[in-house]
């Protein structure tokens, strides 16, 4: 029996968790999701679609995401970049959002954190990381490097600053602060090693 794969799209208690069962996709929702946008749930028929069902009515996995968010107004307003801007505010970055493109920025000791998140879609964007740490000499960036890389990190420089950048993912925007919070709390621990 082929073991069931599960991706969740989440906002808070609004979430649409879709696993792969053999030739079919299963749509779980939130109480939350049903309670505030009926017909969206609706407009999905039935809980299970096979595989050329979705191919035919969303196109893939994230188009059933999207048709979700654009025509459930609370979610839009969860999943928007405004709200993705919002919550990096409250984890402490500095923010510029404009129309097309947000600029976050975290200065922690050592460590400073520039995040790019330029929209995709309604709900989906294009995240690219770059990493700045000051290390003490250069065996100490040497010894970073290897744990950076392991957090799928690529190391563009050394010395006088460590610099490594994330290769730019598409994600939901409601992902974006908790995977800048672990990427933070992860590339810290590293610091803390040496």
């Amino acid at each position: 029996m082929k073991r069931s794969r599960a991706r969740e799209y989440a906002c808070g208690d609004f979430y649409v968790r879709l696993s792969e069962e053999g030739d079919a996709y299963c749509v779980e929702y939130s109480e939350q999701l049903e309670e505030h946008c009926p017909h969206v749930v609706l407009m999905l028929r039935e809980r299970c679609m096979s595989r050329e069902e979705l191919a035919q009515r969303f196109g893939d996995v994230e188009g059933l995401v999207e048709e979700l968010t654009s025509r459930c107004p609370e979610l839009a307003r969860r999943a928007s970049l405004r709200s993705t801007a919002d919550s990096l505010r409250l984890q402490g970055w500095v923010v510029h959002a404009g129309k097309d493109l947000v600029e976050a920025f975290l200065a922690r000791g050592f460590l400073t954190v520039e995040a790019r998140i330029k929209p995709l879609s309604l709900a989906f964007s294009e995240l690219s990381v770059k990493v700045r740490m000051y290390p003490g000499s250069l065996q100490e960036a040497l010894d970073m490097r290897y744990p950076l890389l392991l957090l799928g990190l690529q190391v563009e420089g050394l010395l006088p600053v460590l610099v490594a950048s994330a290769l730019e993912e598409r994600l939901f925007n409601c992902q974006v602060p908790d995977i800048l919070a672990s990427l933070v709390e992860q590339v810290e621990r590293v610091i803390k090693r040496f």
